[in-house]
């Protein structure tokens, strides 16, 4: 009786409880920071974009209903977003105006041979005029509060000499040969020749066996040579190979995925730190503007007490969008491609 009564009372919590969330939500697809996201507004760039050749080209394999429920998360995670950033710019008395999106948009089109090419576009990107808009909007106000928000940025020299002194690799050139060949044993033999010829011949002698036996044909016409290079244009077996050997040496047989390798360190040159001083320092200055916004944004999302209706699926912190529950009745698994990639306009910065 007692196991009965418990059952009855969880039922009715639970009963309570869903009464009580579609009542916040009737009317509501999100609450952000008290702030409401309406069904309505949704539901109208739904039905643009059912209507839209973007609808059509997106769902021309099939699965209509997922695409019309990726792109229905996906514009309400934009919507969320842009309820984030609207009070933030308030206070830091930034705008964003109709007539600065459609300037924006007028300079999107200019990128267009036509107006046909343009819509074309908007349709491989499975995106509406209106939704452009909104993208639009929401991109041109992000960037102005990114820049407001990070714009104290500074990069320490110290750090910047650090980053050098610890990436050494990426500042250091190789110039070097190699023989490529299929198995080990004709390796070995290419390398047992070299070790035996004398030392003036020896650079002579690798041309002749790159141009004969190598099966990297490309570099083998030019006597084997790889100009100069870093260590992370190539394979690591033959990377790590260079690395080992001092300028003039000649590799025993190195075995990569594309066969054997008798490699001829030629050369070795490090940029000094002054040349690439000024390319750390702005690679740092981005790092570091990216982990600020990122971690304002961050602390925004969090603070907005935000609720998405169990209707559109669940909000993921981690990606900042609106994502299918996989415990909400109905929810699917998205079609690649499904959701709207506005590579025409300028990327969410983020």
């Amino acid at each position: 009786m007692k196991r009965l009564r418990l059952i009855l009372v969880l039922g009715l919590l639970v009963a309570l409880s869903a009464s009580a969330c579609g009542e916040t939500f009737e009317s509501s697809a999100a609450v952000v920071g008290g702030k409401e996201i309406s069904v309505s507004d949704v539901d109208e760039a739904v039905e643009e974009f059912r209507d839209s050749a973007a609808f059509e080209t997106a769902s021309a394999g099939g699965g209509g209903d997922i695409v019309l429920k990726e792109f229905e998360r996906s514009y309400l995670g934009l919507l969320i977003r842009i309820a984030i950033l609207e009070p933030e710019a308030e206070g830091l008395d930034i705008s964003v105006t109709d007539a600065d999106v459609e300037a924006r948009i007028d300079e999107i089109k200019g990128e267009f041979e036509n107006e046909a090419a343009f819509q074309d576009a908007l349709a491989q990107q499975g995106l509406t005029l209106p939704a452009l808009r909104q993208y639009v909007y929401q991109s041109e106000l992000e960037g102005q509060v990114r820049a407001a928000v990070t714009g104290d940025t500074t990069v320490d020299p110290a750090a910047v000499q650090e980053y050098y002194d610890e990436h050494l690799d990426e500042f250091t050139q190789v110039r070097s040969s190699h023989i490529l060949v299929e198995d080990n044993e004709t390796a070995i033999g290419i390398a047992e020749q070299l070790a035996e010829a004398n030392p003036d011949e020896v650079d002579d002698l690798f041309a002749d066996l790159a141009k004969e036996q190598s099966i990297d044909t490309t570099s083998g016409a030019s006597g084997g040579d790889l100009g100069f290079s870093t260590y992370g244009e190539f394979v690591q077996p033959f990377a790590e190979a260079l690395r080992d050997l001092e300028v003039g040496e000649i590799s025993g047989p190195v075995r990569s995925e594309f066969g054997f390798h008798i490699i001829f360190l030629k050369a070795r040159r490090v940029t000094p730190f002054l040349e690439v001083e000024e390319q750390i320092t702005g690679q740092l200055f981005t790092e570091q503007q990216d982990s600020g916004w990122l971690e304002w944004v961050t602390e925004r999302y969090e603070a907005a007490e935000l609720e998405v209706n169990p209707r559109y699926g669940e909000f993921d912190p981690e990606t900042q969008q609106v994502v299918a529950a996989t415990d909400f009745p109905g929810a699917e698994t998205p079609l690649p491609n499904a959701t709207p990639n506005p590579e025409i306009a300028p990327s969410p910065q983020g």
